[in-house]
C-alpha cells in the first residue's frame, strides 16, 4: 500500500491518532483524542476529508469538534456511542481537560466500506470495549482502537464494556486476519496478529 501513515500520540492519555493520506492528497483522520492544533498543523498540507471514530471513549474523541468546525470534516461513529460522542460524561471528561461535545454526521457500520482517494477502510464492529467500538481493516493490516493493543486488551469494566463480548470481537479478528498483517492500536506501539497470537496472554484461551 502507497499511502502515508503518520501517527500523533495525543492528549494526556496519549492516545494514538492516526492521519492516513492519500499520495495523491486525501486523508482520513482515525481517533483525534486531544491536541486539536497539533493535528490541524499537521494536516496543514493534507487534504482530510473525514474523521473516523474507533469508539466514544473521551481520550479518542476529544478534537473530533474542533476538527468538525474549524476544518469542516464530517465525524462518523457506531451510533452505539454516539451518546458518548455528543454528551462527553463530566468525570471522564475532566481527565483529559475537557472535551466540547461533537454531533456524528453518519455513522459507521459493520462491513461498511470506507473510500478517500485510493484509501479503502471496511468497518468491523467489534464491541467489548463498549458497545459501539469498531476496528478498521486496511487491506491486510487494521487499526484497532482499544479492542486490541500489543501485549493487551480494553478494558471492560466502563460503561458498555464486557468481558464475553470482547471475547467473541477478538475471536472474530483471529479469524478473519492476516496473521502477517500490522496492528496498530488505540495507545501504544503497533504490533503483529502473528506476535499477538503468541504472546498476548489474553488470546491464548480464545
Amino acid at each position: 500500500m502507497s499511502a502515508e501513515l503518520i501517527t500523533l500520540p495525543v492528549g494526556p492519555l496519549q492516545a494514538n491518532c492516526h492521519i492516513l493520506r492519500d499520495p495523491a492528497g486525501p486523508a482520513v483522520i482515525i481517533d483525534p483524542g486531544g491536541d486539536a492544533d497539533r493535528i490541524m498543523a499537521r494536516c496543514r498540507d493534507l487534504r482530510p476529508e473525514q474523521v473516523l471514530l474507533t469508539h466514544g471513549h473521551v481520550d479518542h474523541v476529544a478534537a473530533a469538534r474542533a476538527l468538525q468546525r474549524d476544518l469542516g470534516l464530517p465525524v462518523l461513529a457506531h451510533p452505539e456511542d454516539w451518546h458518548f460522542v455528543a454528551k462527553p460524561h463530566p468525570y471522564f471528561a475532566q481527565m483529559v481537560g475537557g472535551v466540547e461535545p461533537c454531533t456524528p454526521d453518519g455513522e459507521l457500520s459493520d462491513g461498511q466500506e470506507i473510500h478517500v482517494g485510493a484509501i479503502s477502510l471496511r468497518v468491523m464492529h467489534t464491541p467489548g470495549h463498549s458497545l459501539g467500538s469498531v476496528c478498521l481493516q486496511w487491506g491486510d493490516d487494521i487499526f484497532t482502537g482499544d479492542t486490541l493493543f500489543a501485549g493487551s486488551v480494553g478494558r471492560t469494566d466502563l460503561p458498555g464494556g464486557d468481558w464475553d463480548t470482547l471475547a467473541h470481537s477478538l475471536r472474530r479478528l483471529v479469524a478473519v486476519l492476516n496473521p502477517e498483517g500490522v496492528v496498530y492500536p488505540g495507545h501504544g506501539p503497533s504490533t503483529t496478529m502473528r506476535d499477538e497470537l503468541a504472546e498476548n496472554p489474553f488470546l491464548q484461551d480464545l
